[in-house]
């Protein structure tokens, strides 16, 4: 996988299990929770959000790099707040806390499913712009679950379609637009054409999937 690549998919959260070696395609095992997507980042034992606690590091065997994570909480706009509780930060916070967690371990493939389904669409599209200016300051492969198709062309060099079940890829979409993608890119014409391009095939699949059985039944008749 290109080590410079932003993939967005359109698939179950297994699809991120399955990527993550944690279990087999015939055999599949409960759904692990992916970093990036669980806001609360309270530890079991009860210790507040302080990054640089081992714990997460330990899972690499390496010791944490604080001047690193301090670098993100500050990049995120989350700089003296390390010692906070995530009760006591707002739900955007909650979710830059989230990504940093995340970048904390210099992942050379950063696995999110959803990351900002539950944000209004003005926090969501803030989350969008600093994973991208992050992205850009340092190049990871990161496969991005999303339902949204504006959110997967923002963010990605490529959108995957997945078909209903079984799930398949039923297309995948090259996007050429520049970086950073601006909102005057994300407005042009040809966005919106990619855009539609998308719908018509996730819609266009949906449609054929609901008629399957109406045809098998008046074959059967």
């Amino acid at each position: 996988m290109h080590p410079r690549r932003l993939l967005s998919v359109c698939v179950l959260p297994m699809a991120l299990v399955l990527l993550a070696g944690l279990a087999r395609a015939q055999a599949p095992q409960q759904d692990p929770q992916d970093t990036a997507s669980e806001p609360a980042l309270e530890l079991p034992t009860g210790e507040p959000l302080d990054l640089s606690t081992p714990e997460p590091d330990e899972i690499k065997g390496a010791k944490p790099d604080r001047a690193w994570i301090d670098h993100l909480l500050q990049r995120v706009g989350l700089g003296g707040f390390g010692s906070k509780f995530p009760r006591e930060l707002s739900g955007g916070m909650q979710q830059r806390a989230s990504i940093v967690r995340a970048l904390a371990l210099k992942p050379s493939v950063l696995l999110m499913d959803e990351p900002f389904g539950a944000l209004d669409s003005f926090t969501r599209e803030e989350m969008n712009r600093l994973v991208e200016e992050i992205w850009l300051d340092r190049p990871t492969t990161i496969v991005f679950i999303t339902h949204s198709i504006e959110e997967a062309i923002f963010l990605s060099d490529r959108v995957i379609v997945m078909s209903a079940r079984p799930g398949r890829v039923a297309r995948e979409y090259q996007v050429p637009f520049a970086r950073p993608r601006s909102l005057e890119i994300m407005a042009t014409k040809e966005v919106f054409d990619l855009q539609n391009a998308i719908k018509l095939d996730i819609v266009g699949g949906r449609t054929s999937q609901m008629q399957a059985p109406l045809r098998s039944a008046v074959a059967a008749s």
